[in-house]
């Protein structure tokens, strides 16, 4: 029976199921309809989560089952433990009541339970970023292009193409130091807050970032404590911040300060700005070529980008 819906940004399906006297979250995905962005990111999820929630207990969702649903053979689903003390870290943030203390160790938190993950590093490669620019930035907008009369009127008129050629060989000249294991896609609604025990615990993880490093997933943590993302897809393009996420904002680049150099912050600031351009083919697709539901995100990727651009 299933007990609520829940909300997300993906293609996949979530819910809550209570079934002979358990309770556990199941999410399905088509195996027919857009694979790209449905079912091959689904797939890689769950490989992922299981590898590393073998290797790191308690840090990540335990998948509990997977396979084709009963009855329909054009769904596949996983179903992951259920906590039902949980909620998800822009929730708690937002909670009215919400103090400046808990802000700061919410912060301290993640940073503690991540960098066990962030341990695990190799020796970056000195052109690397040439792909990722090419793949995750330029490659993104040209499918944009390709598919949107009404995306190439507004992505012309925006200010961005005249920027590229500069972001470009800022991209070109930052070296990665080191590549690691990742969450892949840390934004604040992907990492759970367990009330009950005051730890947090991470879903929703991601593999396809060309680049996988601690500076890529701090970088989608400023994605929502910065550049407010999830406040925008739920209230639109100026929302009002709470001020525990302003809070957890400063106490996140207090924990940057604290283990990274100049050089690898403004690493850090790219691949912020980065992630703006990356979701767009993603947002065309999931609001069924509506580019006003974009718009927000392509200005936050212009400022971003003049920021970097004034700051070399």
């Amino acid at each position: 029976m299933i007990k609520s819906i829940l909300k997300g940004g993906s293609l996949a399906n979530t819910c809550i199921i209570e079934e002979n006297g358990k309770t556990f979250v199941r999410k399905k995905i088509s195996l027919a309809k857009e694979r790209e962005y449905g079912y091959y990111r689904w797939y890689s999820q769950l490989k992922k989560l299981q590898r590393l929630g073998e290797m790191f207990p308690g840090k990540f969702v335990k998948v509990l089952d997977f396979g084709v649903s009963k009855g329909d053979e054009t769904l596949a689903y996983m179903d992951l433990e259920y906590h039902e003390d949980a909620v998800n870290c822009y929730e708690y943030l937002c909670e009215e009541g919400r103090t400046m203390g808990e802000a700061h160790n919410l912060a301290r938190s993640i940073r503690d339970s991540i960098s066990v993950v962030h341990n695990f590093s190799i020796e970056g490669c000195n052109s690397a970023m040439s792909l990722y620019f090419e793949e995750e930035i330029m490659s993104k907008i040209r499918e944009c292009y390709k598919s949107s009369e009404d995306f190439r009127v507004a992505y012309n008129s925006s200010g961005i193409p005249k920027l590229l050629p500069e972001l470009r060989e800022i991209a070109i000249k930052l070296h990665v130091p080191t590549e690691s294991l990742t969450h892949g896609n840390l934004t604040l609604e992907n990492i759970l807050f367990l009330k009950d025990s005051q730890r947090v615990l991470f879903i929703d993880v991601y593999e396809e970032n060309v680049i996988d490093n601690k500076y890529n997933d701090y970088s989608q943590l400023l994605q929502s404590a910065n550049s407010h993302y999830e406040l925008i897809c739920e209230y639109g393009e100026f929302p009002v911040v709470p001020k525990a996420i302003s809070q957890f904002n400063t106490e996140l680049y207090h924990v940057m300060q604290d283990q990274m150099t100049e050089k690898e912050i403004l690493l850090t600031l790219f691949f912020e700005c980065s992630q703006f351009y990356r979701m767009l083919p993603f947002k065309l697709k999931a609001s069924r070529g509506n580019v006003d539901s974009m718009l927000p995100f392509m200005k936050i990727a212009k400022r971003l980008t003049e920021d970097l651009i004034n700051e070399n």
